[in-house]
């Protein structure tokens, strides 16, 4: 009964792994002994340290074990009051970045928005837009200061005219006193 058992559970681990269709081994495969088996798997090994990468991941496989055993973080130092003093003294932060994070989802509609697809053909009539800009702030400052230049000499021009006039006065009127 054991030994039905047994092969009944090998046939659904089968299943499983291989799968219902490609169960069927071919011949050449079972006659194969596993000793010759784990020699070509030694070998594909052995070929494969050869490679830079690959040897790499070799030297680094007991850290990535140590990583991937699920008791690892278990190891950690630090008592859990302590984890959790440090969550509580990063609690604002958290919330902030939590809230932040949430109004970024929000806004992910207009950020997505077809308008913003075409960002580099924008990006060139801004630039031409910016050089437009430029050259008439530079165009309204030449013409101001020809404008203030106007307007002195056309002040300049009035007080000398007025003080001449004035003098004229003054010539007419006192000729006629005398």
């Amino acid at each position: 009964m054991t030994l039905d058992l047994l092969e009944l559970r090998l046939s659904e681990l089968e299943d499983v792994i291989v799968g219902r269709d490609s169960k069927f081994i071919n011949a050449p495969e079972t006659k194969k002994s596993i000793f010759d088996n784990m020699v070509a798997a030694h070998a594909a090994v052995a070929a494969a340290e050869k490679r830079p990468m690959i040897s790499k991941m070799f030297a680094r496989l007991t850290e990535l074990q140590k990583y991937a055993d699920p008791h690892f973080v278990d190891d950690d130092s630090m008592s859990t009051k302590a984890k959790v003093e440090i969550i509580l003294l990063e609690k604002e932060k958290l919330e902030n970045m939590a809230a932040a994070l949430e109004n970024i989802r929000q806004l992910a509609n207009v950020l997505n928005h077809p308008s913003f697809r075409d960002l580099a053909s924008l990006r060139k009539k801004l630039n031409e837009l910016n050089l437009i800009y430029v050259y008439q702030k530079q165009r309204s400052q030449q013409l101001i200061t020809a404008s203030q230049t106007l307007l002195a000499n056309y002040y300049d021009l009035m007080l000398a005219t007025s003080k001449l006039l004035i003098q004229w006065n003054q010539k007419v009127v006192s000729p006629a006193d005398e």
